[in-house]
């Protein structure tokens, strides 16, 4: 009741707006990662849809920001699938490209 004393109702609703738009986009893109995944192939589709979440919930989309998030997420995928299948012997999807 305090916190909402607190808030004015117009900035309520326009923030639940905002915070819909980048939950709909981080779900839309998980399911394309489990649809793609057995196609394609684990790691290039994690890589492609950790890219695009990354983008999609970043303020600034530009260039240098694209090329950023396109190595974190190469370097994260590399570590998790290395680690996954060297240590643990646990095999991921195979696709047609990796």
């Amino acid at each position: 009741m305090i916190v909402k004393s607190k808030v004015k109702p117009q900035y309520t609703s326009n923030f639940l707006k905002d915070m819909n738009k980048y939950m709909v986009a981080v779900m839309v893109w998980s399911l394309i990662w489990v649809i793609s995944i057995k196609y394609i192939g684990f790691f290039v589709a994690s890589v492609t849809s950790m890219w695009m979440i990354q983008w999609s919930l970043s303020s600034d989309r530009d260039l240098k920001s694209a090329v950023k998030f396109l190595a974190v997420s190469v370097g994260c995928v590399f570590v998790i699938y290395y680690t996954f299948t060297k240590y643990l012997y646990i095999f991921f999807p195979e696709g047609f490209l990796f």
